[in-house]
């Protein structure tokens, strides 16, 4: 399923923003904050989660398939 999610990623973005600002709402994340998302997925929200806890944050993102979490890898890396 992990190649399919990659080649779909911006429209699956496009459709799970939403979603992705109200938990961005909730959790409140701030500079230096450490901050867990399970099922992270192709890593979309991880990212935002980052730049929202900065350098001297830290955000563990998990999945159960492991091609998902290289994808989400390679998301946080670039």
């Amino acid at each position: 399923m992990a190649p399919a999610w990659d080649q779909h990623r911006r429209h699956a973005g496009t459709s799970t923003a939403p979603v992705s600002e109200a938990l961005l709402t909730a959790a409140a994340p701030h500079p230096g904050d450490a901050v867990l998302e399970l099922a992270c997925g192709t890593g979309d929200l991880a990212r935002q989660l980052a730049e929202r806890v900065g350098a001297d944050g830290q955000v563990l993102a998990t999945d159960y398939a492991p091609a998902m979490v290289s994808l989400a890898a390679a998301a946080l890396i670039n």
